[in-house]
């Protein structure tokens, strides 16, 4: 079998785009603490995290809650171990009956070969996470616009009130909130019912 050649090549979009943000070193204490976890933030998420998967073993979760989200908890229950356990099985004897199967007939590899027997046995893995990645940015989304809405609402209700003269806001200096480039905040932990912010680069 001839060995598959493709030209690898890397392309830059001429549309560059970017976000604002401050330096590290700029950020105040109460900034740090609400950008990333600490241990004990993150003992308490692995906690209500479990608490959230005996619950979904259990059945014991109603339709609708949102006192709960589920979301990114799925792979962890034992169907889902199951489940990502025979994919990866799945995945890796495709792999190993391609590589034998040209060892057995020619004695070049044929690389690009091997990758499509991959990507045939976990396309329905792929097209799934797809599907719930397009769900999350939905979700994400929309709490980001409500977060936004809410913001305008106050600064109109602070204006009238307020005198002009202040300081300039992040917003007005064009640089990121926390929120804005995907960091979230100490009170949004997962397995809490808020949506996650995702952060999307600029197309190749």
């Amino acid at each position: 079998m001839a060995n598959s050649k493709h030209q690898r090549s890397i392309q830059f979009d001429p549309n560059v785009t970017g976000v604002g943000t401050i330096s590290l070193d700029d950020y105040t204490p109460r900034e740090i603490a609400a950008t990333w976890y600490d241990e004990e933030a993150m003992d308490s998420i692995t906690r209500r995290c479990v608490r959230i998967l005996k619950r979904m073993e259990t059945n014991d979760l109603k339709q609708g809650d949102k006192k709960y989200c589920t979301r990114g908890l799925e792979g962890h229950t034992t169907l889902g171990s199951i489940n990502k356990r025979r994919s990866r099985s799945a995945a890796v004897a495709a792999v190993l009956e391609e590589q034998a199967r040209q060892r057995d007939e020619s004695a070049e590899i044929d690389a690009q070969a091997i990758a499509d027997a991959y990507t045939r046995t976990t396309s329905s893995c792929q097209m799934w996470a797809r599907v719930m990645g397009n769900r999350d940015q939905v979700a994400a989304e929309a709490f980001l616009y409500q977060a936004d809405d809410d913001d305008c609402k106050g600064a109109v209700t602070r204006s009238a009130a307020t005198p002009t003269s202040r300081t300039k806001s992040r917003k007005e200096l064009n640089l990121a909130s926390p929120h804005q480039i995907g960091l979230i905040s100490d009170t949004s932990i997962v397995g809490e019912h808020v949506p996650q912010p995702t952060v999307r680069a600029a197309a190749a």
